[in-house]
């Protein structure tokens, strides 16, 4: 699956963003992140974000520490472990601020942004479930 997304970005010679779940290993565990990827026309990857704002329930199970049993009331949620911030991506000189799904309506989110120098803001989030199909744009700066 990775080569066919690769793939689109070479084949496209376009600049492409897009999300997917990310891991990375910690104390021999593995953490698992809500990320957005930026790809080269090359197909390199030139930056990630990892979401900050997770959502109760859907991306963590709150308190599950303090009440481990919760786990078991809502199987099937994910663990997944929030980003460290509002870091930009570059793009070809343009700093491009990504927001994944609900975080777009979080008025610190895109401060932190702006305090970071972000020209762009963008929101991606999962459309599987609306109707419709839609088609990818293209970004030039």
């Amino acid at each position: 699956m990775q080569d066919a997304v690769v793939d689109v970005a070479r084949s496209s010679g376009s600049v492409l963003l897009f999300g997917s779940p990310s891991y990375e290993r910690e104390n021999g565990d593995i953490a698992y992140m809500n990320s957005a990827y930026l790809l080269k026309p090359d197909g390199t990857v030139s930056g990630r974000y990892d979401k900050v704002h997770l959502v109760p329930y859907g991306e963590y199970v709150p308190l599950r520490r303090i009440f481990p049993f919760i786990g078991k009331l809502v199987a099937g949620v994910g663990d997944f472990k929030p980003g460290k911030g509002f870091s930009p991506l570059a793009l070809d000189g343009l700093r491009l601020g990504v927001l994944i799904c609900y975080e777009g309506i979080l008025p610190e989110a895109v401060r932190d942004y702006k305090r970071e120098k972000a020209e762009l803001l963008v929101n991606i989030t999962n459309d599987a479930c609306s109707a419709g199909h839609r088609r990818p744009i293209s970004i030039s700066p």
